[in-house]
């Protein structure tokens, strides 16, 4: 559970995710669409990770559609390692030594007892509450916020609230809308990605299209 001080600071940056004033122009022009089959490019070292789908090896592409595929599987067998494998490989892309880190955090003797008390403290609490645990007691080493934040997304069964990816490029966009704000590139604390995740929903609510499609498109226009 999240200990009362970071409850607090929780509650004041979700209030503030709902009434900051945004900066103007950042949003003008955005297209608020985006293809789930899209794939993002692997390494050729993604070939050999059997806990991946069989057509991502051979294509070494992996689509969001992809994600949500293969968590799906995982709330069937109730085994989410392959989940931290598909958004590991999401996340690293192109990178040759993606696999290889990967490989190392999956084979940690406790790897899948935390991931499924993630999950299950995602389904009872929401993502605040998990992302806390697994920035805290549940972190798994070598797996932070920008893979973990992508695994609770996909794991997700909710339909209002759901959790939301975090990484550099989405905290830039973050400092971008927001005066005065400066996230860093990585390890946000437990309020940071509550403020993160409510100002998504807020866009994606006066917009009146799906959180995801807001963190995908924020996330496009920000990155690199």
């Amino acid at each position: 559970m999240i200990d009362n001080e970071v409850l607090t600071d929780v509650r004041i940056a979700a209030e503030l995710a709902r009434t900051t004033v945004l900066a103007g122009g950042v949003l003008d022009g955005l297209a608020w669409t985006v293809d789930p089959s899209a794939g993002v490019e692997l390494h050729p070292s993604w070939r050999a990770e059997p806990r991946l789908p069989g057509h991502v090896r051979t294509t070494l592409s992996i689509s969001r559609s992809d994600l949500a595929s293969v968590a799906a599987d995982c709330r069937h067998s109730g085994a989410w390692i392959p989940l931290l494998v598909a958004v590991n490989a999401w996340s690293y892309g192109a990178s040759g030594y993606g696999a290889w880190r990967t490989a190392r955090t999956a084979a940690l003797p406790d790897a899948e007892i935390r991931l499924s008390a993630a999950v299950a403290t995602l389904d009872v609490h929401g993502p605040v509450e998990a992302y806390y645990q697994l920035n805290n007691e549940g972190h798994l080493h070598g797996w932070g916020p920008s893979y973990f934040t992508r695994f609770l997304h996909a794991a997700d069964q909710r339909e209002h609230g759901r959790a939301i990816a975090i990484d550099a490029s989405l905290a830039d966009a973050v400092n971008a809308l927001v005066p005065g704000s400066d996230l860093g590139p990585a390890d946000w604390g437990t309020a940071e990605y509550a403020f993160h995740l409510g100002l998504v929903h807020r866009i994606a609510g006066e917009a009146g299209v799906d959180a995801a499609v807001v963190e995908a498109v924020l996330g496009a226009k920000f990155s690199g």
